[in-house]
Order: structure tokens, then sequence, then C-alpha cells
């Protein structure tokens, strides 16, 4: 650690609340030559959020070729937006949208204007076969109402899934298979209700469980099988048991679920997970060392701060939102893949040094740029030499600096994102309504935008109710059906009032035994978000021996209630019982 700084506490100009800058992110901010941030961590992350929708999706036409689309922009929002077909296609030009700097005009001002102008991609969809309702999806085949997916095959009203097959209503799931409603799934294989399994198969109800086999209703059990609510059994008794249960019933699904709960809630939880990891603070961390405050980091990230949904050789980078592929020294980015360099910037890929830039491409040394692919020294689309580009680039930064933007009482010069308006969502179509729930008031308070729901019109021909109770007695004919959702709006989910049942899933459902659902598959997203971890962390205290929490069954090396103190996700008024590492790893083994 640097010597020559100190801790500085500084006033967040969005929320005033006083955050930390501590001598390590002043190193940083040093290295990559940016001025120190005036947004505390929590309104960097949210308005980072705010540049990125994943899941309103709305039908228009394409903008060049006029093909009726399904697009994350609704009507306006944009000026252009094109199919996925045009926009990576070669019957338009980026470059023709170049627009003169201005050293006398904040190039914030500069960059709305660009932006307005220039064609936005409807979808984010490459390399997919039959994926056309998806987002954010690469490699994949046979998708359906996914978004953030890689490499899988047959992944249905799932999120953040890769190299995986036959996953549906399932969250974050790696190298899985044949599972449902899960989330936070590893190299798992027909499991089902689940949170935090690894390598686990043929079981159900599972929460941090690994290895395990034939399972029901377990939690903390390491290569376990035939396990019933952490009790073990023969072979012969387990099956005895799965065979009384009618796990394709509605009414009997409800009430297993709630004795599961009642069975969870008495026993404790770890307080992050976080394995074969080193000096990280954060959850659902794996394969990373030095990454502080960072959420779903795996695989190689390092040295990193304020990251969340990043892996695969993520080096030397703060505040990134989806990221990785041997990327280093980002800053402030939104899909960071293989880029070195890169600040400010969204859905930049291999690329390098470039800054304020969105949709770009294998592009080097671009400031302020939109779509463009392959090209370097470029400012707001327009080509420079190399010796114009270095001449330009300080005189705009410093222009920036000493003349401020100022909207909603906020500073933007040089060091800060991308403002909110400029994306072309409202806050309740971005990704930061999932992870920072707000209500129209606050939204609107807040100085950010607020969207209505357009009126649906959908014509109902079944009400959930009359959904047959077990999968058996469903009619193939279900699928001609357009059912009314549970809720009918009557939430803060994003209902979309009514949706079907397509074929695809019907049989899914039919060879795994599990009955139809009765909520739409926005509700049911948000159900399953709130058994993700939050993207922030409190300061708690191990609840081991506390009072009203039961007794540990081991003895833990402390007498009365435990001291410990930790950084966890788990809200102070969240159910959990939650141990420290200590107190966890002397109950669980």
């Amino acid at each position: 650690m640097s010597n020559q700084y100190q801790n500085e506490t500084k006033n967040c100009q969005n929320c005033k609340n006083d955050f930390t800058i501590e001598p390590d992110d002043f190193s940083f901010y040093e290295k990559i030559k940016v001025p120190p941030p005036t947004f505390c961590p929590e309104c960097r992350m949210v308005r980072r959020l705010l540049s990125r929708n994943e899941r309103t999706l709305y039908k228009s036409n394409c903008d060049l070729c006029a093909k009726s689309m399904i697009s994350v922009y609704r009507d306006k929002s944009r000026s252009k937006v094109y199919c996925n077909d045009c926009y990576y296609g070669d019957g338009w030009n980026p470059m023709d949208y170049g627009m003169d700097y201005d050293l006398n005009k904040n190039f914030f001002l500069t960059l709305r204007e660009l932006f307005k102008q220039t064609a936005h991609p409807s979808l984010d969809i490459r390399n997919c076969e039959n994926s056309q309702f998806n987002n954010f999806i690469f490699n994949s085949k046979d998708c359906y109402l996914s978004f953030g997916v890689s490499n899988c095959e047959q992944a249905y009203y799932s999120t953040q899934v890769h190299y995986s097959k036959n996953v549906f209503d399932c969250d974050i799931s790696l190298k899985s298979d044949s599972s449902y409603d899960s989330v936070n799934i590893f190299e798992c294989y027909r499991t089902y209700y689940s949170v935090y399994a690894t390598s686990c198969m043929d079981s159900y109800f599972l929460y941090d469980c690994s290895g395990c086999s034939n399972c029901f209703g377990c939690t903390n059990l390491r290569n376990k099988q035939y396990h019933i609510y952490n009790k073990p059994h023969t072979k012969e008794e387990y099956e005895k048991f799965m065979s009384s249960l009618n796990l394709g019933s509605s009414s009997f699904l409800e009430k297993i679920k709630k004795e599961v709960i009642v069975f969870m809630s008495t026993n404790p939880v770890r307080f992050a997970h976080i394995k074969h990891s080193v000096d990280c603070t954060g959850d659902n961390i794996e394969g990373s060392k030095n990454c502080k405050a960072s959420f779903g980091t795996r695989e190689g990230v390092e040295d990193c701060k304020y990251v969340a949904i990043a892996g695969y050789n993520l080096k030397d980078s703060y505040d990134i939102y989806g990221g990785g592929l041997k990327s280093e020294l980002g800053y402030e980015c939104v899909s960071f893949t293989g880029n070195s360099r890169i600040k400010f910037s969204k859905q930049v890929r291999e690329s390098t040094d470039s800054m304020y830039s969105e949709f770009c491409m294998n592009c080097n040394h671009i400031f302020g740029c939109s779509g463009l692919r392959n090209k370097s020294y470029c400012i707001f689309n327009k080509q420079y030499t190399k010796e114009e580009y270095e001449e330009i680039i300080p005189k705009l930064v410093e222009f920036s600096k000493s003349n401020p933007y100022i909207v909603n009482g906020r500073k933007y010069s040089f060091g800060e994102f991308f403002l909110p308006e400029d994306f072309g969502f409202a806050y309740n179509e971005s990704v930061a309504q999932e992870f920072f729930p707000l209500t129209k008031d606050q939204i609107l308070e807040k100085g950010y935008s607020w969207v209505e729901e357009k009126e649906k019109n959908y014509i109902p021909t079944m009400n959930w109710l009359d959904i047959p109770d077990s999968i058996k007695d469903v009619p193939d004919s279900i699928i001609k059906e357009v059912i009314i959702c549970k809720h009918k709006t009557d939430c803060v989910h994003k209902c979309t009032q009514a949706y079907r049942i397509t074929q695809t899933e019907l049989d899914f459902y039919k060879q795994h035994q599990i009955s139809i659902p009765v909520l739409c598959p926005n509700c049911r997203y948000f159900e399953r978000l709130s058994k993700r971890s939050e993207l922030k962390l409190y300061t708690r205290q191990c609840m081991c021996g506390e009072a009203e929490s039961p007794k540990p069954t081991r003895d833990h090396g402390h007498k009365g209630k435990c001291e410990v103190e930790f950084e966890t996700s788990y809200a102070p008024d969240r159910p959990e019982i939650v141990y420290c590492e200590k107190c966890y790893q002397q109950e669980i083994y």
C-alpha cells in the first residue's frame, strides 16, 4: 500500500451521504489518470445499472429495413434503432454521424447530441440460433426470454446462465443441466428449487450444499446422499419418501415450500459465499484475489473493487458491471469484455485506450464514439491523426473539469459516467430497479425518469385458477391458452398480466413432474431475485450465541455471543441466522 495517501472522507453529490476513498483507491485513480469520484460507490453502481435494460422489451420496427423486431427501446427513446442484422451489417456507416468537437462546450452535451443521432442495436444477440426473444445472449441455441446468457442450449426464463442446457427459471447457472427454479447453481444436474448448490444432482430444495445427490430439503451439507431435512436415510427409505410426494401438484408444492422455509430458518448461513479466494469482500466470489466490495466474480478476477457479474481474468479494474474475458484497467464501464484501459464506457469490446464510448468493437484511442468498428484516433465519430487526437483530448478534458455541466444539481465533468438521461431508459426499465427498487415517487424525487407501463392488448382465455392442479392432468391444448397471471399487476414485478406456455416448456414440466407456473415470467424472476445477494454490504456481528437464535450444536471456541464483525450482503432486517466464517465452519463440518 502506498504511503503517500491517507483515507479521505467525501460527501456524495448525489445522495449526500459520506463515503471513504482509501489509499489504494487513490493509487488506482492516479494510475489510470482520472480524478477521484464524486458519487459514492452505491450511487455509482446505480448510475451504471441505469444504462442497461435487460428485460423490458417492446415491439417496434427497424429504422433501416422496417421489419418488425423486439427492442429494449420504447418509442422515441432513441432516434434510430436497428435490428441486429442491420446494426451489425454493412448498410450504414457510424462515421456518417461524426460531429466536430468544440473546445468551449462541455463534451457531455456533444455526447448527448451524438447518441441521439447514431443508430443503436435493438437487442444484443450474437451468434445464436432460434433465440430471438432474448437479450445479452451469445453463442446459444433454442433459448427463450433469457438474459445475460452465453454458450447455452434451451435456457428458458433464465438470467446470467452460462454453459448450461435445459435450465428453466434459473438465475446464475454455470455448467448445469435439466434444472428448474434455482439460483446460484454450479455444475448441477436435475436440481430443483435450490439456492447455492454446487456439483449436486437429483435433489430438491437445497441451500448451500455441494457434492450432494438424492437429497431433499437440506442445508449446509457436503458430499451427502439420501438425506431428508439433513437427516440420513437408506436408499429405500428415501425413494419411498419421494414416491409419497406429489411435486407435480401446485397445491402440494406450496405446502412443501412452507415446510422447507420453516426448516431452513433454524439453520445458520455463512456471512458470505466466498470460495477458493484470497483477501476478498463481497458475495458470490470464487477463484478471485484481492477483490473488494464485489459480487459475482469468478475465475481469475484480481485486484478489483466495486465490480459485479465479472469473471474470466478481469484484472486491476474498478466500478464494472458485466465484464471480464481477459480485461484490465477498466473504470466505470458496463459490459466490459476483452479490453484494456477503457473508461466511462458501455458495451465496448476488444478495444484499448478509449473513453466515453458505446457499442464499439476492436477500436483504439477513441473518445465519445458510438457504434465504431476497427477504428483508431476518433473523436465523436470523426477521424483524426494520432498527433491531432493527442493534442485535442487534453483540451477537452481540461475544459470539462473547469466548466462542468450541471443538471438536477449534479456537476458532470471528466471523471463522471454518462448522464442517466442519455441512455434512453427510465429507471423502472433498467437493471437499477431490480437491485435498487424504488417507487415512482422516489424515482422522480431523485431526478430520474419513470415510464408508465403500456396497456396490454392481451385477450386472456384462461384464469390461473383454472389450471389443473397436477401436471398429470394438464392437457396439451394449454399451449393455446393466454393465462392471466396470479398477480394481475398487483405487485412491483413488472407483471405482464398474462403469459403463455410453450410446447418446449410443457414437455419439460411433464418430463420432470413440475406443476404449471401460475405467475408470468417477470413475476417469477422477481421472486427469485429476492434469493440473490444484494449488491451492497452491511456491517454486522455474528449471530452465534444470540438468545433469539438456536443454540449451536458444537463448541465454537467462544463463550456467550460471538464478537466477530464482518461485511455481508444480508441486510440486518433479513430473517437468516448469519454466522461468521469460523462459527459456520465449526457448526457445519
